[in-house]
């Protein structure tokens, strides 16, 4: 989102949440870097991360959201605390033209989870405008990836170099021209929230304390964070024939 922001020559500035003890440094000094490398002063926002989750406004931010990921709860905080037109950059769309990769339903088009639009409910319910998901924000930014990049062909790994869903992701990025480097140390997602859940491990002395204390009451409360398909009908539908046309471009 940075650098497509560069390129329009659109005029933004960087917020960057940094949590208290350096809970999520191994996360936010990637960020960090690029903003340096790009002559880019971003604006810090610090929280301590372990009294939000176990004060009264961990649950305020998720029921102003109906969020049931704790993790995005988070991000909602941050929503609040920008000033101007908060903007993240989300995921974008996939075509899947056949039933691969976790049953996922033959012919149809994987849209951002239920929980991801936490930040856009709240944003919403606050009478404020923002933008949750950049990168599936427009018709051309969608009908863009999926027309030149394999997001738009089966979600398969026929690639030795390509064997999970994060390397699929890195894949879609490069196929969109997007240049990066891959950090050794970020060779598997991170979240930022990892040393986060290691506290609350410690002090429960349960591997799962993070889960039980936070993610699964939210879950209770807003349902489990499923994934999200738009089915394509293959009979006499615009729509499927030129998207099933996009995925068996090679």
């Amino acid at each position: 989102m940075l650098t497509t922001f560069i390129a329009a020559n659109i005029p933004f500035k960087v917020c960057i949440l940094d949590f208290e003890n350096n809970l999520n440094a191994h996360d936010t000094n990637t960020a960090k870097e690029i903003c340096r490398r790009h002559q880019i002063i971003p604006e810090i926002k610090t929280i301590d991360i372990i009294d939000f989750y176990e004060s009264p406004r961990f649950l305020e931010y998720a029921k102003a959201s109906s969020c049931s990921s704790p993790q995005v709860v988070v991000h909602c905080y941050l929503a609040d605390q920008i000033n101007g037109v908060p903007v993240f950059g989300g995921d974008f769309f996939y075509f899947h033209n056949e039933l691969v990769y976790f049953n996922k339903p033959p012919n149809s088009i994987q849209l951002p989870h239920y929980k991801d639009f936490a930040i856009d409910r709240f944003l919403r319910r606050h009478g404020r405008f923002g933008v949750g998901h950049f990168l599936n924000y427009t018709s051309e930014l969608i009908h863009s990836f999926l027309q030149y990049t394999r997001a738009a062909r089966s979600h398969t790994y026929d690639n030795s170099s390509i064997t999970t869903r994060y390397d699929f992701k890195q894949a879609i990025y490069r196929d969109g021209g997007f240049q990066f480097a891959q950090y050794p140390e970020r060779t598997f997602k991170q979240t930022g929230f990892e040393k986060v859940k290691d506290v609350f491990a410690e002090k429960n002395k349960d591997g799962w304390a993070y889960e039980k204390l936070y993610r699964y009451p939210l879950e209770q409360l807003y349902g489990k964070t499923e994934k999200v398909f738009l089915v394509l009908k293959k009979d006499n539908h615009f729509m499927a024939k030129l998207l099933k046309e996009m995925a068996d471009v090679k």
